[in-house]
């Protein structure tokens, strides 16, 4: 029997010292927690209290410091971090991370849901995670959903913006991000973590059950899932999903449930993300602060792909600073103005064009209309312009693609101009060119709707063309061409006839 019990007290005794030592103190953080006080949270003490403190799950918090979390490795038994919110009690707080990361988080629970740093976020004001970054993560979780870096689920209108990933998560359903996005917003987010889900898995979200997810990516591996799986996400089953790209290649996923895949390549390009409308700091005469920023010139931090601009202190040196850019219309012409603060490399801007019919939601396609060369390298202010001419009466929008000398592009804002409107008057305009050979360009308005009529005479009265004979339109400039070729040089009429009333101009053909 004694021989038993020393048996027992020196395997009770390994098993201690085996253990690893858990000391972590739970430090309140200063602040009452209110939307006017939050709680300061600049610790892994004052993580550690809030995920003991489940009655503060509804409060405010802000981070104020970077926060090193790898001794969490050692917490609980080697479980790890405890996710703040879960099934019982869920985070209905708003936590702030101030533009710092939380860095080696770990989280071995192979057997919970709602594993994350949040693990289930949602309220209808609250449950929000905004400006925090969570790097060199690593999560192991094992339960049926709901597993994720940054929150496990988020639900009943959460809200997660301005926020980042890297690591890795394995389990059986997991996303890079986020597990299940149940309801709520998520925008300008990102995730590179490597996703092993079992049996689902999604490179920024695994389940999207509805909600609204815009201007995010993901470019981490994604494991094939055994029931589903995707680069950006596993399984759809409603919501809105807009702007959303994923990298095919670095996550071995062709298909996602929803967004764009782009190839690497594009995935570095930063006119992938300013065409789709992504908030760059390029534009930065108007102080304004701006989501995004990427490394176009070296390509190398955050590996080439976009990252949130707070991250890397000031905005990364994109080759043109555009600091203004206007569009009028003279009669039936377009004039572009732009303005730059310095070029670097600059080839030049393509200018794009695209129609919307009939003033209605429907948008032809963006074609490119001309090319205005750069400046090169150069770092005073320069002017440029463009005028795109002989449009027909109608809405229009352009852009600006301006190219350096590397193939990089970015794009400009959109701008929008209404072409033809014109006083509802009854005018006729000096031709142009005057004198002319052999061609001339006429333009006309009148003061109602109704038939106008437009006709060429020589000298004598003799009439030699008409131009044009039709119902016309009031409020728009109305155009013809008078070809001279086959007449001989001299004095022309233009006669505009309307309801009665007639204008005259001479116009003079040389040869």
């Amino acid at each position: 029997m004694k021989s038993l019990i020393a048996f027992l007290c020196s395997v009770l005794l390994l098993v201690l010292i085996s253990q690893p030592s858990f000391s972590q103190t739970a430090i309140q953080p200063s602040g009452s927690g209110t939307a006017g006080d939050p709680y300061q949270v600049s610790s892994l003490a004052n993580l550690y209290w809030i995920t003991q403190n489940d009655t503060a799950w509804g409060s405010y918090y802000e981070q104020t410091a970077d926060i090193n979390a790898a001794s969490t490795s050692t917490w609980d038994s080697n479980a790890g971090f405890l996710a703040i919110g879960n099934g019982t009690t869920q985070f209905t707080g708003t936590y702030n991370g101030g533009n710092h990361t939380i860095d080696s988080l770990y989280i071995d629970r192979p057997s919970d849901d709602y594993v994350g740093f949040i693990g289930y976020a949602t309220g209808s004001s609250g449950g929000s995670i905004k400006n925090l970054g969570i790097t060199n993560v690593r999560i192991i979780s094992g339960g049926y959903q709901d597993g994720g870096a940054l929150a496990g689920r988020v639900g009943g209108g959460g809200i997660i913006d301005n926020c980042y990933n890297t690591g890795a998560v394995a389990g059986d359903f997991l996303g890079g991000l986020v597990g299940v996005f149940e309801s709520g917003t998520l925008s300008n987010s990102y995730s590179t973590c490597t996703v092993g889900g079992t049996y689902g898995s999604g490179g920024l979200i695994e389940t999207l059950l509805s909600g609204t997810v815009t201007d995010c990516y993901s470019s981490g591996s994604v494991s094939t899932a055994v029931y589903e799986y995707g680069g950006l996400i596993g399984y759809y089953s409603a919501g809105t999903v807009s702007n959303c790209f994923w990298d095919t290649q670095t996550s071995n996923q062709t298909s996602s449930a929803a967004g764009t895949g782009k190839n690497t390549s594009e995935m570095k390009t930063l006119s992938t993300f300013t065409g789709a409308g992504w908030d760059f700091e390029i534009e930065t005469a108007n102080g304004t602060d701006n989501y995004w920023d990427m490394d176009t010139t070296n390509k190398v931090y955050n590996n080439g792909y976009p990252f949130l601009s707070w991250q890397n202190g000031s905005a990364i040196a994109l080759p043109v600073q555009m600091v203004s850019f206007t569009a009028r219309v003279e009669r039936l012409s377009a004039v572009l103005s732009w303005r730059t603060s310095t070029e670097v490399d600059n080839s030049g801007w393509e200018v794009e064009r695209r129609a919307i019919p009939d003033f209605q939601v429907s948008i032809a396609d963006w074609q490119s209309v001309g090319f205005v060369k750069g400046s090169g390298t150069h770092t005073g202010p320069m002017q440029y312009s463009y005028v795109d001419e002989d449009l027909a009466p109608g809405l229009y929008s352009y852009r600006l693609k301006q190219i350096d000398r590397t193939g990089v592009s970015q794009y400009s804002s959109e701008m929008q101009v209404l072409v033809g409107s014109a006083p509802s008057e009854f005018s006729l305009s000096q031709n142009y060119p005057n004198p002319f050979n052999p061609t001339t360009t006429i333009e006309f308005t009148i003061p109602a709707d109704g038939r106008a009529v437009l006709r060429v005479y020589d000298i004598t009265g003799r009439e030699v063309v008409t131009l044009l004979d039709k119902e016309v339109e009031a409020g728009t400039y109305q155009r013809a061409v008078f070809d001279g070729t086959g007449f001989a040089s001299g004095v022309y009429i233009a006669r505009l006839q309307f309801g009665g009333k007639q204008l005259l101009k001479e116009m003079l053909l040389i040869k």
